[in-house]
């Protein structure tokens, strides 16, 4: 029986960590006015994707309205929240 060494191991692990999936935003805060959504990142200065707008449109939209980015912070190691307001 053979086994895997620690450097395999790390390697398989580190690649396997390279995709290429759009985040899933996370409501975290909405109160008609604005919209709060969590997702991944690493430096703090990563714009949101596609679906973050489409998902800020989605809760402003219930109020007539549409979503108008506004900023983001890092609120956790390796996430975002961006910020979005109802215009």
């Amino acid at each position: 029986m053979k086994f895997a060494t620690p450097a395999a191991l790390l390697i398989a692990g580190s690649l396997s960590a390279c995709t290429t999936t759009e985040a899933t935003p996370v409501i975290s805060g909405f109160n008609g006015d604005s919209v709060q959504l969590q997702g991944p990142g690493f430096f703090g200065n990563e714009k949101p994707t596609d679906a973050f707008l489409a998902e800020a449109n989605r809760l402003c939209g219930r109020r007539g309205m549409k979503a108008e980015y506004a900023s983001s912070r890092m609120v956790a190691d390796y996430t975002l929240e961006h910020l979005y307001l109802c215009v």
